[in-house]
């Protein structure tokens, strides 16, 4: 080919001019012509940092804190998300994460579409290459259609608005906002087709395997109620990949932020990235550092702090609020700061698995279990999880058919509670199928704000860049 790889990975991702609809297609960007060069774009770190954590602002996990706070990134009056978490109507914002996921879709829509009938390489490497696209548009896809739309509903998905469905890297196609339902459509035939062609080990944990499409594929289809199929996935991926981190051999080291949680036995050693960690099926991870992970910026809320301890034996300690909140006092910094009855949230694990994880598969397995097949054995598979971060626990049993499936959804709040917007994608999922029935309630100082999960102000809105160049977009 003419042009250099450098050139390429360098332009695939640069900020293109703001004429276009979406802003996907960089300048001077040629299409490679050899198998190694895709495997170079794929491989680009970029295409890893796929995942916003701001979403969550709008659920209930989190809030921001006083108008003016003890810790400044915290404080409501110069919070970048206010409008949000007051969930102002007509919100106009500029958010990179729209833009972000869709030049990542646009790369992925040149290897898809060139990658197999490219130069050098056997059959069986271009295959896999294509799958990787496949996996890695389709988890774009699956989060942009779950913060920009309804959640999946039978009853209406087919007219719910999604999001502009791209399938090619021609810029001249005509970009139009399609269903939910479409968006569905597309994410579930990329995965069954991948599926095929991906090995059953990889050479890290940011390049997809077997068993990770078998991950993705219990989520989509937990998301689409759709349980028996999910749980048959989510016990797939269990059969070969079922480890779990004991959370019990980490601590805090104080006065520090970066690398805040260390091995007891080896200071040197931090809490483990997507990358190393044993749990990782599919390691995606935040698109940046403060917004991706809002580290400071939020506390927990009562409700998440008394989800935390409920169910402890007598000295037990969740380990997943030992370590990821400061609570009372921030040592964050060499002077501590008092937060009195405040837990803040501050974990300070950068490139945090957002992907897949057997910690999600163990518990899509249970909630399952708990809904269509036995109680027993969703606990059976909620306490091995506990095991693995509760210092102290002991089995948690004798529950009726509705505590545990009520058990398993606040486990799954204990062990995500501010990761990729999981939260909110829950909280829109568990209005729809009938298990949450209450508003979602935001308070700063004397002022309260509450709307019903259902209300058009969960939905995140599209950015007021793509609007000025779209004014006939839906909304």
């Amino acid at each position: 080919m003419k042009k250099t790889t450098i050139y390429i990975l360098t332009l695939a991702f640069a900020l293109a001019g703001c004429n276009s609809y979406l802003d996907v297609k960089p300048k001077g960007f040629s299409i490679p012509e050899a198998y190694k060069d895709y495997r170079l774009l794929i491989n680009n770190d970029e295409l890893v940092r796929s995942t916003p954590a701001y979403p969550d602002l709008l659920a209930d996990n989190v809030r921001p804190g006083d108008p003016i706070d003890a810790i400044p990134l915290a404080s409501f009056d110069s919070f970048p998300f206010q409008h949000l978490y007051r969930f102002d109507e007509g919100i106009r914002y500029d958010d990179n994460y729209w833009d972000v996921a869709y030049k990542h879709i646009f790369t992925y829509n040149v290897i898809i579409n060139n990658v197999l009938n490219s130069s050098g390489g056997s059959l069986k490497e271009k295959q896999g290459l294509w799958a990787e696209a496949k996996l890695g548009r389709a988890f774009i896809y699956f989060n942009l259609v779950n913060f920009f739309g309804r959640h999946i509903n039978e009853a209406t998905s087919s007219s719910d608005l999604g999001v502009p469905l791209l399938l090619t890297e021609d810029i001249n196609y005509k970009y139009e906002r399609v269903s939910v339902q479409r968006i569905y459509d597309v994410i579930l035939q990329d995965l069954l087709e991948a599926e095929p062609f991906l090995d059953k080990v990889s050479p890290n944990r940011y390049v997809p395997r077997t068993s990770s499409a078998h991950a993705f594929l219990s989520r989509v289809y937990l998301f689409q109620g759709k349980y028996k199929e999910a749980m048959t996935y989510a016990k797939k991926v269990l059969e070969v990949e079922n480890q779990l981190m004991n959370w019990d051999e980490y601590t805090i080291k104080p006065k520090t932020k970066v690398g805040r949680i260390i091995k007891t036995s080896a200071p040197t050693e931090t809490f483990p990235d997507a990358k190393k960690n044993i749990e990782t099926v599919w390691g995606r991870t935040a698109l940046s550092q403060h917004y991706g992970y809002l580290n400071e910026y939020v506390y927990a809320t009562d409700e998440l702090v008394g989800l935390y301890r409920a169910h402890l034996s007598t000295g037990a300690v969740d380990k997943r609020f030992d370590l990821n909140f400061a609570t009372d006092v921030s040592d964050l910094n060499p002077a501590p700061i008092a937060i009195p009855g405040r837990s803040l949230w501050c974990p300070y694990i950068f490139h945090v698995n957002t992907g897949f994880s057997t910690a999600e598969m163990y518990l899509i397995a249970a909630e399952c279990e708990a809904r269509i097949g036995s109680s027993e054995e969703a606990m059976k598979l909620v306490n091995k999880l506990r095991h693995s971060r509760i210092i102290g626990t002991q089995d948690v049993t004798g529950l009726s058919k509705e505590e545990t499936l009520q058990f398993v959804l606040d486990e799954r709040r204990r062990e995500f509670p501010v990761v990729a917007g999981m939260r909110l994608m829950d909280v829109k999922r568990l209005f729809v199928s009938g298990d949450l029935k209450k508003d979602v309630v935001h308070q700063v100082g004397n002022q309260t704000w509450s709307i019903s999960p259902s209300d058009n102000r969960m939905i995140l809105p599209i950015p007021t860049k793509i609007l000025e160049f779209n004014k006939d977009m839906p909304l």
